[in-house]
């Protein structure tokens, strides 16, 4: 059985997704279960379990008092029984299902009754009071009033930063009803956050241990650690922050032909991994970022790689993988040893083909995309889904463009020929299967015995160290989507896009060899650049499509990196030289 999912597992995922987005969009969109109202005593235990309570709100007083222009006191609404006030209490997804083309009846009831008008808000203060057996006081609710456009689906914020006091004395059965509103979706939720947590825990011993490697590795080839390591690294520094730049203006153009785009920050607070994060104000963000790419605590930002820790990560781990480097040869060897026995417990190795984490994130990668991608088309509108077709043939685009840009490259500077027939025609069944696979290790094999690096071990050590460190499309993926992200979110200038390109090439360094790893490098940007992080889960449907074209850019930039200088491949053809008389023949001469 585990064979058959490994040999299909590309198979496997896209159906997986697909049949989860039918699911979620069909069965679970706008299926929310509604508690009865709760009393004043379960409604202040509500409130106790935790901060930041979400709240729905909607009453004739909110609406008649909102529908003009709010001055001085009108900020503050009381809610009221004799004004119809009710109120609900939703978990992150049954929110998805507040809409103005909402089909959950509840909820549609309570839109049209009020004007089509509604209040949705976090609770921000409580004050009570025990008078005899009673408990008195308000809970205050700051938030915002939406209210849907006339003849139009879409929605407009009437009002922000109100508050809406609910007083405890009017809370209770036959008074404001007050209920607590459960999704459906939450419980497939439930799975797929089990599926991400799994990848989050072997995604920083991967990160960490392969970079070491392939610096280590590098420094194995005959010709020492210098000339490949400083060629790798110049070619990844040039190609990366093209491809970042070609990235980030594809999602810029992205962002710029569509006029009507969703609330992106909607997306964030019900999308996968989704947390409170706060941002703190930096007058010069750039310069921060890149300070903060050093860590003053290497084992913090190994235990978690939050923000731009992943970037610390990858920082540490190669400058640990330099000083392995300048070992000597015998302690040197020892230690590719060593790194190579305990990275093959996590991500699977050919060589020893021993039982790796990584087979079963594999094996779990057709279930958890369909659990995410159930979960993710049953809580956002048709509007996003568009949206996202659009991402990605902007991706799509933008990795062709890079494709075609180093192709002129090789034509132009190296010896295409060569390169050609001992390189790329052999290389296409290790390129076929980066394409199935989604895996450039998966590749490797393929790759390794094209005639190009099997006769060079020099090259191949060049390959190998550039599969780790060096991947334009995943650079040109975490550009296009943060990009597109930024500008939606941020409206960012042309100026930012020099951070966003940086942050975006050292990103795609800080990405492992497993399933959905560019989601965690897009995270890292989102966050560095003052996004939501948890805006990066949204596009978790979509990447089991879109990697596979990823990973084959990845392959196909690192085998151009492999090719011969023009000069280096120009045979020179010698007189044959006759051999020196001795002798006596030397005498006579």
């Amino acid at each position: 059985m585990c064979d058959v999912i490994r040999r299909n597992l590309a198979l496997l995922t896209l159906l997986g997704a697909l049949v989860g987005a039918v699911l979620g969009a069909l069965l679970l969109r706008d299926r929310v279960t509604h508690s009865s109202a709760l009393s004043r005593d379960e409604f202040l235990r509500e409130i106790k379990m935790g901060a930041n309570m979400p709240v729905i709100a909607a009453s004739r007083d909110l609406n008649r008092r909102f529908a003009e222009v709010v001055r001085g006191d009108d900020s503050q609404s009381t809610l009221d029984t004799k004004d119809q006030a009710e109120v609900f209490i939703p978990d992150k997804y049954s929110m998805a299902a507040i809409s103005c083309t909402t089909g959950e009846p509840e909820f549609s009831r309570m839109i049209n009754t009020h004007g089509r008008t509604w209040f949705r808000g976090t609770v921000s203060q409580v004050v009570t009071q025990t008078i005899g057996p009673n408990v008195v006081g308000a809970v205050v609710i700051e938030g915002s009033l939406y209210r849907c456009r006339n003849g139009d689906s879409k929605v407009d914020i009437e009002a922000s930063g109100i508050k809406v006091k609910l007083p405890l004395q009017e809370v209770g059965p036959g008074m404001i009803a007050v209920r607590k509103s459960t999704s459906v979706t939450a419980y497939p939720a439930a799975i797929a956050d089990l599926f991400v947590a799994f990848l989050l825990m072997i995604f920083v011993p991967t990160l960490t241990l392969s970079v070491v490697k392939a610096i280590v590795d590098a420094a194995q080839s005959p010709g020492g650690s210098g000339r490949p390591f400083r060629y790798s690294v110049m070619y990844f520094a040039v190609t990366t922050l093209l491809a970042g730049l070609i990235g980030a203006t594809a999602g810029y153009f992205c962002y710029a032909s569509q006029s009507k785009r969703t609330d992106l920050g909607d997306i964030a607070a019900r999308s996968l991994g989704s947390k409170a994060e706060t941002l703190d104000y930096e007058a010069h963000p750039v310069l921060t970022q890149l300070v903060g790419i050093v860590p003053t605590n290497p084992l913090s930002a190994l235990s978690s790689p939050e923000g731009n820790r992943g970037l610390q990560v990858a920082f540490t781990a190669i400058l640990i993988g330099i000083l392995l480097a300048l070992m000597g040869p015998e302690h040197r060897d020892r230690v590719a040893q060593l790194l190579k026995h305990v990275l093959a417990l996590i991500v699977k190795d050919t060589d020893l083909n021993w039982r790796a984490l990584s087979d079963w994130a594999d094996l779990l990668t057709p279930l958890g995309v369909f659990f995410v991608s159930m979960n993710f088309f049953a809580t956002v509108n048709y509007d996003f889904m568009r949206e996202m077709g659009y991402v990605v043939l902007s991706i799509l685009t933008a990795l062709a463009f890079h494709a075609l840009v180093l192709l002129i490259w090789t034509i132009a500077k190296r010896d295409w020929r060569n390169w050609f027939s001992s390189g790329l025609v052999p290389g296409i069944p290790g390129l076929l299967t980066a394409m199935a696979t989604s895996s450039s290790y998966a590749a490797l094999p393929g790759i390794a015995r094209v005639p190009l690096l099997a006769r060079d071990s020099s090259r191949r050590g060049v390959f190998d160290l550039c599969t780790t460190i060096n991947k334009n499309g995943t650079t040109i993926y975490i550009a296009t989507v943060a990009s597109y992200v930024l500008f939606c979110q941020l409206h960012n200038s042309a100026s930012s896009i020099a951070l966003l390109v940086l942050l975006s090439s050292l990103a795609s360094v800080a990405t492992a060899g497993l399933p959905f790893a560019a989601i965690f490098g897009l995270r890292i940007v989102l966050m560095a650049a003052g996004s939501p992080g948890s805006l990066a889960w949204a596009i978790f449907p979509i990447d089991p499509l879109v990697d596979r074209f990823v990973t084959v850019l990845n392959v196909f930039s690192n085998l151009a990196a492999c090719s011969d200088r023009k000069h280096n491949a120009v045979s020179i053809v010698l007189e044959p030289v006759q051999p020196a008389p001795t002798g006596g023949a030397a005498a006579e001469a």
